[in-house]
């Protein structure tokens, strides 16, 4: 049986506005077609008049209203007024601010784990460097030992293990800058926002200069320690 033609329209809160939703009741499949989507998401499920839905009888449905309130009342006592006098039928009144609250905690909740998850993994990150760098003098010794032996001073070999050590961290955050941005952009163009797209530069300049800063501060120490190796006991090293 092929769909009927979408002659019902409905609020969802998901999708985008225009798009038709196929949906397969008792009788056959129907379809719906969405005229607006809830931006901040502070209803559940698909809106329509009583009507639209009766392709789905027997199915549990409510009924929500939008109620104005006066300029001046409090909405909060409104709202447990209405509660009051609906007991018995199992009315549920809350205010549109504490559902747009609730709405945000969840979101800043769930964006606060993924920034947690981000920052562990950079000072993963910058720690891992810390102990590549350490490696690096323990695995170069000899090699650190000749450059000695030729007439490197120590603050060559101190700015060359700084400069491998700065050289990896500019690849590593260019390498983040350009997948975040990516992913940003992808999450933004799924959006319904007509926010257009933007950077917080600052931040990210911000976030790259700590970056940098805790990667000298973890290599600094080892580098010297390389600086300061006698040259004849580096060059008679052996693994």
């Amino acid at each position: 049986m092929s769909p009927v033609r979408a002659s019902a329209f409905v609020i969802n809160d998901f999708g985008s506005s225009g798009q038709c939703l196929q949906m397969q009741a008792t009788a056959g499949p129907v379809v719906y077609k969405i005229v607006g989507v809830q931006t901040f998401n502070i209803f559940d499920g698909m809106f329509a008049s009583s009507t639209v839905l009766n392709a789905f009888k027997g199915l549990p449905r409510g009924t929500s209203a939008l109620v104005d309130v006066k300029a001046g009342a409090d909405a909060g006592a409104v709202a447990r007024g209405i509660e009051s006098e609906l007991f018995e039928q199992g009315a549920d009144a809350v205010t549109t601010k504490a559902l747009l609250d609730q709405a945000y905690r969840a979101n800043r909740a769930f964006l606060s784990v993924i920034d947690l998850l981000m920052r562990m993994g950079l000072i993963v990150g910058v720690l891992a460097l810390g102990i590549v760098a350490l490696r690096a003098i323990i695995e170069r010794r000899h090699v650190i030992g000749v450059l000695r032996a030729i007439g490197y001073k120590r603050w060559q070999v101190m700015s060359g293990l700084m400069t491998e050590a700065a050289t990896t961290s500019f690849v590593g955050v260019i390498v983040g800058m350009a997948v975040g941005l990516m992913m940003g952009f992808i999450f933004y163009r799924q959006s319904d926002t007509k926010v257009p797209f933007g950077v917080d530069w600052p931040s990210i300049l911000g976030a790259i200069g700590a970056v940098f800063i805790a990667v000298v501060i973890v290599t600094l120490g080892p580098a010297w320690r390389a600086s300061r190796l006698p040259p004849a006991e580096a060059v008679r090293y052996t693994e």
